[in-house]
């Protein structure tokens, strides 16, 4: 089984304290995000994990406890985007988050550390000659500290369009997406970085454009997932099955573009009702919760009933 820290939440960011007990003591619950009241309780005992995908954009509260407290394999999809206030305000600011990302290479190698330059929008602030002159930076600090950099153009999810009314957002035309992902691959290339798209099916990038395996089997070997794809995700997503330990609504950074968190001002609601020493990320297990037992080797009759998780 391979875990995803997460997909849902920046995990790494703001519950690490509460993913390393559940770790040591080998038990988690999750809630489904279609069924609040349905509990899922996964074992998390040894020999039962074999490797964590963390997702972050500020992983710098984990990384001290990284690699010695989980003795497992882990890779990291550290988005590093350099938008700053309004799009994102509530990261650090760009070079912190550029010495956590060198840290994170030194500690977990530099092919488990994953770039994403994700999502790429247009404003009048961030232009297509910004993006190129940024991203040429970016490459050059982030050469030898990773091989890998994931893009992938803004998508509109509920909410997303209304807060994005404050940054007047460009359109992107898919000839103006074409040219950046192409000219993308070309700067990263020349620093020893490959470029792949993130879910990218519709027709915007080349053809023969390398897609990203963001739960990359290749990285968890002993997990056996070579050939299998996670159908509980978007079309064109490549990734192997994985089990996904966090939450909606949980993400305290407030980007605009969000897709994983609608309602901002619930967050200090969300906070409130975390305790680090719960199984569950928010809240605690009541008297209203169903809880199922899950065994899990991610065969593919498990996969099928973690379709729409």
């Amino acid at each position: 089984m391979i875990l995803s820290a997460s997909r849902r939440t920046d995990l790494p960011a703001f519950y690490s304290d509460w993913f390393l007990r559940r770790m040591e003591e080998g038990m988690v619950m999750v809630r489904d995000p279609h069924h609040p009241h349905l509990c899922r309780r996964i074992s998390l005992a040894k020999g039962t994990v074999d490797g964590v995908v963390f997702w972050s954009k500020n992983p710098a509260p984990l990384l001290p406890a990284l690699p010695l407290s989980l003795g497992i394999d882990c890779s990291l999809q550290f988005t590093l985007t350099p938008y700053g206030s309004p799009l994102e305000p509530g990261i650090p600011e760009l070079n912190r988050r550029l010495d956590t990302f060198r840290l994170a290479s030194d500690i977990l190698g530099a092919g488990r550390v994953i770039w994403r330059y994700d999502p790429i929008l247009l404003t009048k602030r961030w232009t297509v000659e910004e993006h190129l002159k940024v991203f040429q930076k970016l490459v050059q600090v982030l050469a030898g500290y990773t091989y890998q950099c994931v893009i992938s153009f803004l998508d509109f999810y509920p909410g997303t369009a209304q807060r994005m009314k404050a940054v007047e957002l460009l359109p992107l035309a898919p000839e103006t997406c074409l040219w950046l992902a192409k000219t993308f691959q070309q700067i990263a290339a020349e620093y020893g970085i490959q470029c792949r798209a993130c879910c990218e099916s519709s027709g915007l990038l080349p053809s023969g454009f390398p897609s990203s395996r963001c739960v990359d089997p290749d990285l968890f070997p002993k997990a056996g997932l070579f050939h299998q794809r996670d159908r509980g995700q978007r079309p064109g997503c490549g990734c192997a099955p994985s089990v996904d330990l966090g939450a909606y609504g949980t993400c305290l950074h407030g980007c605009l573009y969000c897709y994983a968190t609608h309602n901002f001002p619930t967050l200090k609601h969300w906070q409130r009702n975390h305790d680090p020493a719960s199984p569950l990320l928010w809240g605690k297990p009541g008297p209203n919760d169903q809880i199922i037992p899950w065994e899990d080797r991610c065969s593919d009759q498990n996969q099928l009933r973690l379709e729409g998780w």
